[in-house]
């Protein structure tokens, strides 16, 4: 049946890759060869196509290098993380620290606080004189040193 719909699509295959008159079960095995070379000629020519045009390049070239950069910032940028000393653990101290840390990682703030939690005060100021912690909470009462700035002062009632 020389008709039919197959045959028909098979003609079509092989008028375009050159075996005019052929089926593709009789065609030789160069054919398939050459139509790799036709399809590789076809992916050339429109590549080229899209390079000549220019806007089109410069704009998809601009996304390509901000995406990098953003991806960059992204990894680079890391949480900065403040180590709060406070005590006793349980303690009010303790409690105020936990819930700030809770609050910046609910609200998505870059500042993550970590608790460093310490048996009381005199634990507390030891910790800011040995550097394990950047900031530390305090009653006024404890011997201030002088290279320690005061940050915030809390009152309770």
């Amino acid at each position: 049946m020389l008709g039919g719909p197959t045959h028909a699509a098979s003609l079509a295959i092989a008028q375009r890759f050159g075996g005019a008159g052929r089926t593709l079960s009789s065609a030789p095995a160069h054919a398939a060869g050459k139509a790799m070379e036709s399809l590789e000629h076809l992916v050339r020519s429109r590549i080229r196509m899209f390079l000549r045009n220019t806007w089109l390049v410069a704009i998809l070239g601009t996304a390509i290098v901000a995406g990098i950069v953003w991806l960059a910032f992204y990894f680079i940028s890391e949480n900065a993380v403040m180590k709060v000393a406070a005590g006793p653990a349980g303690g009010v101290d303790a409690q105020l620290v936990e819930f700030l840390a809770k609050k910046f990682a609910h609200d998505g703030a870059t500042i993550k606080l970590e608790l460093v939690a310490t048996s009381g005060p005199a634990q507390s100021a030891q910790a800011i004189a040995d550097r394990s912690a950047d900031l530390a909470i305090l009653p006024a009462n404890v011997g201030a040193s002088a290279d320690w700035p005061v940050v915030a002062i809390l009152r309770q009632k």
